[in-house]
């Protein structure tokens, strides 16, 4: 995990993965990256088994993740690694059923996250090749576009093949890069049979009450709409003309609203 100035939302988030982690032997590690509102130590002293390492402040969620990840690999040979986001409330069975669907698929799980308790929609999780979210349906399902960041479960075996997490990205983009290197090394990857929690995608609500010049400025700040992580991932996996139309149509994004 990583986190930055959200004590509350990452208690929260940690009180949901005890309970759904009983019965499991397991270590967190979680980076605080200088958070003002010192949520590393309150975390420690609510959580006192949680590995807390502090970041610099510029690590974001790409770099927070790899950071944490190299610690966990430093410190002991797991058969599995979970990356989990702050903001994730976990339901009590979604461990139980990401293992029960990993039993199944042999491979990397990904958690389909919901907006609300209700599950009326999914807010992260996988896509198929079309960029259309793949909704739960009671058995894992194979992905072969994208996946979100927001709970996945990742063998050893496949860390053993591919590696970490990239530390490339100043902070979106990492988790697809992720699915296009398990892409390209053949390994697939699947969302989960059920809804995992709940992690609400508010980022649209955010963008409404934005200026235009504050939405200009998010191309070049850590984040979903940064231009230099959209350049980078797209030249990587799929050419320069490809790159080049997906900022354009960033950029039409941002001004637009």
């Amino acid at each position: 995990m990583t986190c930055y100035n959200r004590v509350e939302t990452t208690i929260r988030s940690l009180e949901s993965l005890l309970r759904a982690m009983k019965g499991f032997s397991y270590d967190v590690f979680l980076v605080d990256d200088a958070s003002p509102d010192n949520t590393g130590a309150k975390v420690r002293e609510r959580f006192p088994f949680t590995n807390v390492i502090r970041g610099n402040g510029s690590l974001y969620w790409a770099k927070g993740m790899r950071l944490a990840w190299e610690t966990a690999v430093k410190q002991g040979d797991y058969d599995f690694y979970l990356w989990l986001n702050d903001d994730l409330i976990l339901k009590r069975d979604a461990l139980s059923g990401m293992f029960a669907d990993y039993d199944k698929a042999g491979s990397v799980i990904v958690g389909a996250c919901s907006e609300d308790e209700e599950e009326t929609m999914c807010s992260y999780g996988v896509s198929d090749v079309s960029d259309k979210k793949i909704i739960p349906n009671g058995q894992p399902q194979k992905a072969n576009g994208w996946l979100n960041g927001n709970l996945v479960l990742v063998p050893k075996e496949v860390y053993k093949r591919i590696g970490m997490i990239s530390g490339e990205y100043t902070h979106a983009r990492a988790d697809y890069d992720y699915a296009e290197r398990l892409k390209k090394a053949s390994i697939p990857f699947y969302g989960s049979s059920q809804y995992v929690g709940v992690c609400k995608n508010d980022f649209s609500e955010k963008m409404l009450g934005m200026t235009l010049p504050q939405r200009v400025q998010m191309l070049w700040q850590p984040g979903y709409y940064n231009l230099r992580d959209l350049w980078l991932i797209r030249s990587k996996y799929h050419g320069i003309t490809r790159a080049i139309l997906s900022c354009v149509h960033l950029i039409y994004m941002a001004v637009r609203g």
